[in-house]
């Protein structure tokens, strides 16, 4: 949603990215290699191609350095702004927690520990002169793990859309779509939205305490 507000201040829009939405708009955008693009790596994958598109073009070829590079940690350290979305640390202390229990949960609990390293490295290295953090949790992390960090890290929490989400929506479709998944009245339903992580963001939990909920509350439901 910044990206008109961007364009309309006189920036030149460049997006280097696997997918791109129909609705955003840039002056180019670079499709890099998806070789590499597989659950668990895929995002160790795209840092990857994003450093090595970054060396050949501004490196190499010599083109010239854009006024301002922005990315999502930890892909690209030679950056302006980086934008951190998740919390390695906490991750890790709470697959301790949780323990590893399958060869699943094994091999996520060596991708956050190469993910640990990589955001170690990152942190290090980068030339961010601000760095953003999705919540004060995120951003309490990154303080305590590289405490000079502390004058550049900021709270950037993630924005919505409020023409979708609002008051007005809820009353004008509430009773249509709870319908719609053969809801009644007097079901309490919690919702549970995420596009991957499911074990990182609960889901588990979620379900073990909505199964324990129904002992005692039959009508309550989970929708994932």
């Amino acid at each position: 949603r910044s990206l008109p507000a961007l364009r309309r201040a006189g920036f030149e829009i460049e997006l280097w990215c696997w997918h791109c939405d129909d609705d955003i708009t840039a002056e180019r955008v670079v499709r890099l290699p998806r070789l590499g693009a597989v659950r668990v790596l895929c995002t160790h994958a795209f840092g990857f191609w994003a450093r090595l598109k970054s060396w050949w073009t501004f490196s190499v070829r010599k083109e010239p350095r854009p006024d301002v590079i922005y990315s999502i940690a930890w892909y690209l350290p030679d950056c302006d702004v980086c934008h951190l979305q998740f919390s390695p640390w906490d991750w890790e202390r709470r697959q301790r927690e949780l323990g590893t229990r399958s060869l699943r949960d094994w091999i996520e609990r060596m991708s956050n520990r190469l993910g640990l390293w990589t955001a170690d490295r990152f942190l290090r290295r980068t030339a961010a002169r601000r760095i953003l953090c999705a919540s004060d949790a995120v951003a309490a992390d990154v303080r305590e793990a590289f405490p000079g960090l502390a004058p550049m890290l900021g709270v950037l929490p993630n924005s919505f859309d409020p023409l979708r989400f609002n008051p007005e929506a809820r009353s004008r479709w509430r009773t249509t779509f709870r319908h719609s998944l053969a809801f009644v009245d007097s079901d309490r339903v919690f919702i549970f939205v995420s596009t991957g992580h499911y074990r990182r963001k609960g889901f588990f939990l979620a379900a073990g305490a909505v199964a324990q909920l129904r002992r005692t509350q039959p009508r309550a439901q989970l929708l994932v």
